[in-house]
């Protein structure tokens, strides 16, 4: 047996003073599972968040959040965050009809309306409305968009301008089955049977 090796560590020693790379190592885990706790719970709040405004079709701020979820701590969400970036951005490029006409911001403002992409619908309408502000079935499609979005008093107003163009909208409002849910709110209900009808 070789005497010239170090002699051993009290046990005394060890448990009041255990190594220093030890005790440095376990510390930083501690302080490591602290601090990535909170980071797992802000990812999952931001990827959850981007999701949502993902299928609400709101990309630009969807990537916005998923580009804070692809930084995280957990690399599943990060891994899942990038894929919806690049999802995200196709949509983004991706080369929306660009119309010139009433007759064409209309057809699209119809399209949008029957995919339910209300905001998009009603800007594309507006626009075929100052475009062609005689045009009646445009102002039926607008009261449409705003009676989708529970905004009756505007969708009335709309309404009333097509009627003013054309009095047989009235009639059309009645059978129409898209207006079939708003027919009876108030103030569509007045204009579309006025006293006296």
């Amino acid at each position: 047996m070789n005497r010239s090796a170090e002699p051993p560590i009290p046990e005394e020693n060890t448990a009041k003073n255990p190594p220093r790379r030890k005790a440095t190592t376990e510390g930083s885990s501690a302080k490591s599972r602290n601090t990535a706790a909170p980071g797992n719970r802000e990812q999952v709040e931001w990827f959850e968040k981007a999701v949502a405004l993902f299928h609400a079709r709101k990309f630009e701020q969807a990537r916005s959040f998923f580009e804070r979820a692809a930084i995280g701590p957990a690399s599943d969400i990060a891994h899942t965050a990038r894929a919806y970036i690049r999802m995200c951005e196709q949509r983004l490029n991706r080369n929306e009809p660009q119309p010139a006409t009433a007759e064409e911001h209309y057809a699209y403002g119809i399209a949008l309306l029957n995919q339910r992409r209300l905001e998009e619908a009603e800007r594309h309408l507006g626009e075929a409305a100052r475009l062609s502000p005689n045009a009646d079935h445009v102002y039926y499609a607008l009261a449409l968009c705003r009676g989708f979005q529970g905004d009756y008093e505007g969708a009335g107003r709309h309404l009333r301008r097509a009627i003013e163009l054309q009095p047989q909208t009235r009639s059309l409002a009645r059978r129409d089955p898209d207006f079939s849910g708003l027919v009876h709110q108030p103030p569509i209900k007045e204009i579309v049977w006025p006293e006296g009808e």
